[in-house]
C-alpha cells in the first residue's frame, strides 16, 4: 500500500471515531438533562410534601 492510501485509511477511521464519539456524547448529555429534569420533580413533590406536613402540624397544634 502506498503511504497516501495508508494516510487516507487513518484519517477516515480517526474521523468516523470522532463522529461516533460525539454521537455518544450527544446522548449521554439527553440522557443526563432527562435526569436531572426527573430530580427537579422528585425536589418539587417533596417540598409540596414537606410544606403540607408543616401545614398539617401547625393545625393539629
Amino acid at each position: 500500500m502506498s503511504v497516501e492510501v495508508i494516510v487516507y485509511l487513518l484519517t477516515t477511521m480517526v474521523l468516523l471515531g470522532f463522529g461516533f464519539g460525539g454521537i455518544r456524547l450527544y446522548q449521554i448529555r439527553k440522557s443526563l438533562e432527562r435526569q436531572v429534569i426527573q430530580n427537579m420533580d422528585i425536589i418539587l413533590l417533596l417540598r409540596t410534601q414537606n410544606s403540607h406536613l408543616e401545614q398539617l402540624k401547625r393545625e393539629s397544634l
